[in-house]
C-alpha cells in the first residue's frame, strides 16, 4: 500500500487548536494500524511480505512547525516503531525544500544505517510535473496511480 502525506498542506496550528496531543497520537497510530491490517492481510494471502510505501510530500513545507504538533508526531512514530517494526518499508521525500535539503544532508550521516536504507530523497519538482526525475518512484510507484499533485495520472 501507499501512504500519502503533504506536510506542507497542514495547518498544524489550527490542527492543535481542534485536539490534543493524545488525541493526535492515537489518530496517527489507528492510521499505522489500518495499514498494519491491509499489509498483514497481503502477507498471509501471498506469503510474501507486503510493506507500505510513504510517499511525503514536502511542497510548501515551512521552517517552522507547531510544537505539540511535532510532539504528537514523535511520539507517534516512536510507538509505531515499537508497535509495527516491520510496516514501513520506504519513505520517498518529495518536493524537498532547499532548507530542507541542506537539514537532510546535515543529519545524515548521524542517521542509522537502517533509517537511511528506508529513506529515498527524490530529486526534482513534481509540481512541474516531472515524476520522472525520481528513479525510486518510477520503479516502485504506478504512475497511473498517483495523484495529479505528484505528477501521477490518477485523477485525470
Amino acid at each position: 500500500p501507499l501512504a500519502i502525506i503533504r506536510a506542507g498542506k497542514i495547518d498544524a496550528k489550527q490542527l492543535m487548536k481542534a485536539v490534543s496531543v493524545d488525541e493526535l497520537v492515537d489518530w496517527f497510530l489507528w492510521n499505522k494500524e489500518q495499514a498494519y491490517r491491509i499489509c498483514d492481510g497481503e502477507t498471509r494471502a501471498t506469503g510474501m511480505l507486503t510493506q507500505q510505501i510513504t510517499a511525503n510530500d514536502l511542497s510548501d513545507v515551512g521552517v517552522r512547525q507547531d510544537k505539540d504538533f511535532g510532539k504528537a508526531l514523535g511520539t507517534s512514530s516512536k510507538l509505531s516503531t515499537k508497535y509495527y517494526p516491520a510496516l514501513q518499508s520506504t519513505v520517498v521525500l518529495l518536493n524537498l525544500p532547499l532548507v530542507a535539503k541542506l537539514l537532510f544532508a546535515f543529519f545524515r550521516p548521524l542517521l542509522p544505517e537502517a533509517v537511511l536504507k528506508k529513506i529515498k530523497v527524490c530529486p526534482g519538482n513534481t509540481a512541474s510535473g516531472d515524476i520522472a526525475t525520481c528513479p525510486f518512484a518510477m520503479a516502485r510507484l504506478a504512475v497511473e496511480q498517483l495523484p495529479g499533485f505528484l505528477a501521477g495520472k490518477a485523477d485525470k
